[in-house]
């Protein structure tokens, strides 16, 4: 009995003296970084955030920087070819009732290589920007994320769980991965690969140039088409429901299966439903 007593006082006394302000000063600055130079020879940048209200912004300048405000350690190293910008709460940070810290990343908008933006929880705002990316890989493991627009050679969403809302994305290539959580794409303009395993996805497409293929093994799935679209639709149900509000010019309909065309029907939708709804608008 007296071993434990004495070995809660020891946690409690290591609680007390994390959450102290000498040893949480310490702690958030020790060897930190807030910049770090962006040179033509970086090729990557990674964003890695959790347990934190975040805002992504471009700037007119030739680091990429991050301004915390509240608690926690922001560090901004560069690794070779690569530049990661990291976000840890402080030990013991259970001991708080939530986390009222703001993260400010500043990206100079002359950078177009790849950006990956990793999301483990809080919430995300990416603000409207003029960056024209190589690749961008948005994963969200929970929390809110909210991107104003896109626009990226190839793009790479990958939602585990959380919500994700894009209101512009323009790209050659796209996939969308969603396990969990909810994802609303607006103006979408592009090659689209998708897969909703649960949860609900709703796409709107701005301009069809390229196909679509749309798998939904669970969940929900709405996509919204342009009315002078010029598609050919193949879509397939073993389990699950197809509903279909698209005014096609020629359709066959069977109890499992839509075949039809719009338009010249230059680009191909692809749609293969296991279990779930799809929805065509």
């Amino acid at each position: 009995m007296k071993k434990l007593l004495f070995l809660v006082l020891v946690f409690i006394g290591a609680a007390f003296l994390l959450t102290n302000p000498f040893t949480t000063s310490t702690w958030t600055l020790g060897s930190s970084k807030t910049e770090a130079a962006l040179t033509n020879s970086i090729e990557s940048i990674k964003l890695k955030t959790a347990n934190v209200n975040t805002v992504i912004e471009e700037y007119n300048g030739k680091e990429v920087k991050a301004d915390l405000q509240g608690k926690g350690k922001v560090n901004v190293q560069r690794n070779g070819k690569t530049i990661t910008v990291t976000y840890k709460n402080k030990p013991f940070s259970f001991f708080s009732f939530g986390n009222s810290s703001k993260l400010t990343i500043y990206i100079p908008k002359e950078y177009s290589n790849d950006l990956e933006l990793n999301v483990g929880s809080g919430d995300v705002e990416f603000n409207e920007t003029s960056l024209s990316l190589t690749n961008f890989s948005v994963k969200v493991q929970s929390g809110y994320t909210v991107i104003q627009g896109i626009d990226a050679d190839k793009l790479d969403i990958n939602v585990s769980s959380g919500d994700l809302v894009i209101n512009k994305v323009r790209t050659k290539e796209g996939s969308v991965d969603l396990q969990s959580g909810d994802i609303t794409i607006k103006n979408y303009e592009g090659k689209l690969d998708s897969h909703v395993s649960s949860g609900d996805a709703s796409i709107s497409i701005n301009r069809v140039v390229d196909s679509i293929k749309a798998h939904v093994s669970s969940g929900d799935m709405t996509v919204t088409l342009p009315p002078k679209a010029d598609i050919t639709l193949q879509a397939k149900a073993s389990t699950g429901d197809i509903n279909n509000r698209f005014n096609f010019k020629t359709m066959k309909e069977q109890e499992d299966e839509i075949q039809a065309t719009n338009g010249k029907g230059t680009h191909r939708i692809d749609v293969d439903v296991s279990s779930g709804d799809f929805n065509l608008r």
